[in-house]
């Protein structure tokens, strides 16, 4: 086919599961009893040739739970079991090729802006969904049902063609690729062949009756005016045609009834569709994936949050990344609500320090700046009113996490593996996200390897977010250390010396440990207490 309807890719890609999508099609159409596997032909389909490696950041963000969280699909009250596999593999692979990241961004935008067409695209994708599930279904048992099922399925078939040709008339984003690729479908061989035998099927022939009703309702007469066959049909055999045909079957040692015919006749038609149809599979998953975006901005908007598509800083620019109304998306449905903040950096490369209060907001924002740069440069809308940000090449985020029953190392050696992998792993102009870098080992050596790390980052030209505790020594290099460019935000306290979640320039005093503690209740006169009660 010449139109091919890819949502995902700027240059239109010819799925390479297509064989096992005709396939898969062909015997769930025959036997009715794949078992669900229509369901996952997608669970291994290939993705985007993608520089990113889900083993650097997907544990550290949570990605299955905010998958979970934030992109289910739902149809007011109908609910799709979306292909989860497939739509974390498009998630964790952000496109290499940056022109098919836009493409997504324009499905994305004309989706959120045209409410025309996101309608028919959720109507779209319903019916898609109820076929493929009809695929998976036998039905009634029986020779004579088991060809009316089959018959029924090329009905929905074609009423998802014509449904996907009507729509989207003067779309400017990919989304014309579906009508396209229908348009293209009902020109074919096979879909001449469906029309036609959907056609005679359902009307092989008019009759006209006069029918006599006595007063007691009984039928007294039954008399047949007109009796004219579809004849123009290219299904329709003259009975003497049709007995001849018979008689060849039986001559070759086969016994074939009326039914037997049409059952052979519905398999021919299919196998005339299906290499073309079959893209349908496919197709699902790519709607899916913008579906799931849609669902994302409607939760978001609910929670009192704004979602944008990121405008992308030119390559040429030294400009750093700026948004507006940042939140954590893990945050949403969550009791204590997710508050936005605003981040700006003055260069592309920047390494910004963060420091500020335990409980004050520092992990959640740096989840959120590795989410929304994840999120963006995959093609779907970011937590935040506004963003400019970079294409990166790569993502690295690691976060503390001291309870893994397979550590082999302790604090320091766990922490040092750690700081190593990404100089192992991250490749020139990735983006790089440490939590509370070097607090597994005392404070001197501590500095040591973090005046190390950061110096190595500004020569590979990461750009980079910090978080660390050493207060004093951040402050020195925010004095003294000109030459790193560092930059650097605290957490924003209010008189009470409590978090406001905000994030401004500058470096922490403290750490209010004790504010932590008397919040959480671990003051002296409280452990008294305490050990009073076991007395």
């Amino acid at each position: 086919m010449k139109q091919i309807p890819d949502l995902l890719n700027h240059d239109p890609v010819i799925p390479p599961k297509l064989l096992s999508y005709q396939k898969g099609l062909g015997y769930a159409f025959a036997t009715g009893d794949s078992a669900g596997a229509l369901r996952h032909l997608l669970d291994d389909a290939p993705v985007a040739e993608s520089s990113f490696d889900a083993e650097n950041f997907a544990g550290d963000l949570f990605v299955d739970e905010m998958i979970r969280k934030c992109f289910q699909i739902q149809l007011k009250k109908w609910t799709s079991s979306s292909n989860i596999h497939y739509f974390k593999r498009l998630l964790c692979h952000p496109p290499k090729a940056h022109e098919s990241t836009l493409f997504r961004q324009d499905i994305q935008r004309e989706l959120l802006e045209n409410e025309p067409y996101q309608k028919e695209f959720r109507r779209l994708y319903r019916a898609m969904v109820e076929l493929r599930d009809e695929f998976d279904s036998q039905g009634v048992m029986g020779p004579m049902f088991f060809t009316r099922r089959r018959i029924d399925i090329l009905t929905d078939v074609k009423d998802v063609i014509d449904l996907a040709a009507a729509g989207f008339k003067g779309a400017s984003s990919g989304l014309s690729r579906i009508s396209g690729w229908a348009k293209e479908l009902q020109q074919t061989d096979g879909f001449s062949k469906l029309f036609d035998f959907l056609n005679y099927e359902n009307n092989l022939a008019t009759v006209k009756l006069e029918i006599g009703v006595a007063a007691d309702g009984s039928v007294r007469r039954f008399k047949v005016l007109e009796l004219s066959e579809n004849r123009k049909n290219r299904f329709h055999q003259h009975p003497v045609k049709r007995f001849f045909v018979k008689l060849a079957m039986l001559l070759r040692g086969y016994r074939v009834s009326s039914e037997g015919l049409v059952a052979r006749w519905v398999e021919d038609v299919f196998e005339t569709l299906a290499p073309d149809f079959a893209y349908f599979i496919g197709l699902i998953g790519d709607m899916e994936f913008h579906l799931a975006g849609l669902h994302f901005s409607d939760l978001a908007r609910k929670h009192g949050h704004r979602t944008c598509l990121p405008t992308f800083i030119d390559k040429n620019s030294k400009s750093g990344r700026c948004i507006e109304q940042l939140f954590n998306p893990l945050l949403l449905e969550e009791d204590s609500p997710a508050v936005p903040c605003h981040l700006c950096a003055r260069r592309q490369d920047a390494i910004v320090i963060i420091t500020g209060p335990n409980s004050g907001g520092k992990t959640r924002l740096l989840q959120a700046i590795a989410l929304s740069q994840l999120m963006g440069q995959t093609g779907l809308p970011v937590p935040a009113a506004s963003a400019q940000i970079h294409e990166v090449t790569g993502l690295f985020v690691t976060l503390l996490d001291w309870s893994k029953a397979d550590q082999k190392e302790g604090r320091l050696g766990t922490e040092l593996l750690r700081i190593k992998s990404v100089f192992e792993k991250a490749t020139a102009g990735s983006l790089v996200v440490l939590d509370e870098l070097c607090s597994g080992t005392n404070p001197q050596e501590g500095e040591e390897i973090f005046h190390l790390v950061i110096s190595l980052l500004r020569e590979w030209t990461f750009e980079s977010f910090i978080s660390t505790h050493f207060l004093r020594f951040a402050q020195q290099l925010e004095q003294e250390d000109k030459q790193l460019d560092l930059e650097f935000l605290q957490v924003e306290l209010d008189d009470a010396h409590v978090p406001t979640y905000q994030f401004i320039p500058g470096v922490a005093d403290t750490s209010l440990a004790t504010h932590t503690a008397k919040r959480l209740g671990i003051t002296r006169d409280e452990l008294l207490r305490l050990i009073q009660r076991k007395e």
